[in-house]
């Protein structure tokens, strides 16, 4: 199993559904809380040397300023799998949990 491939191929997916997402987010004028309907959770991860770590800041900051109330998260290390790992072990039990995060 190539995990280097599966990273990139989930990560530029992710960043697909990122630039889609804060798109549509900084243009709307759609109220927050239309936009945050049935949204549980909203969590980024993200390691302090990561090529992506000014982007997600910036995300993070927009979607403050919108009313959401994201979970960041920056670790050590960058776009590797072992942080991939970790986080997937923090964030997953977070998605069967009743209480919302927003």
């Amino acid at each position: 199993m190539n995990f280097g491939r599966i990273t990139a191929c989930a990560s530029a997916v992710l960043l697909m559904a990122a630039v889609f997402v804060f798109s549509a987010l900084a243009q709307s004028a759609a109220p927050a809380n239309l936009l945050k309907k049935g949204l549980k959770l909203l969590w980024v991860g993200i390691g302090k040397d990561d090529f992506l770590l000014n982007s997600s800041r910036s995300a993070v900051d927009l979607l403050k300023k919108r009313g959401f109330a994201p979970i960041s998260r920056e670790t050590e290390g960058g776009h590797t799998w072992i942080n991939w790992r970790n986080y997937l072990n923090e964030f997953a039990p977070q998605l069967f949990q009743t209480k919302t995060a927003m």
